[in-house]
């Protein structure tokens, strides 16, 4: 699920994941940068979060990836849910 993206509503830059685990929505990894016409797209489907989202406005960069050498916030843009596919390299 798509919960949240990086960037504006309507050109998101990349989308913020998610799954139930033990009846919590818990963010799971970021994609990609999108592609501009990718971000367009998406952004038609996207719709703001209504109060209540269970996912913070702001997270440090390592919670997305813990391999990453920085340490500032990255902001998020809370969105409803919704289901997306991903294709993913496991290489």
């Amino acid at each position: 699920m798509c919960a949240a993206v990086i960037g504006p509503l309507t050109q998101p830059h990349a989308i913020i994941a998610g799954l139930p685990i033990d009846g919590q929505l818990r963010i799971v990894g970021r994609s990609t940068v999108l592609s501009a016409r990718a971000g367009l797209e998406l952004g038609r489907q996207l719709r703001p979060a209504q109060p209540g989202h269970p996912w913070p406005e702001e997270i440090s960069e390592t919670s997305l990836n813990r391999f990453s050498k920085d340490k500032g916030p990255v902001h998020l843009t809370l969105v409803e849910a919704l289901v997306v596919e991903v294709a993913a390299d496991v290489a």
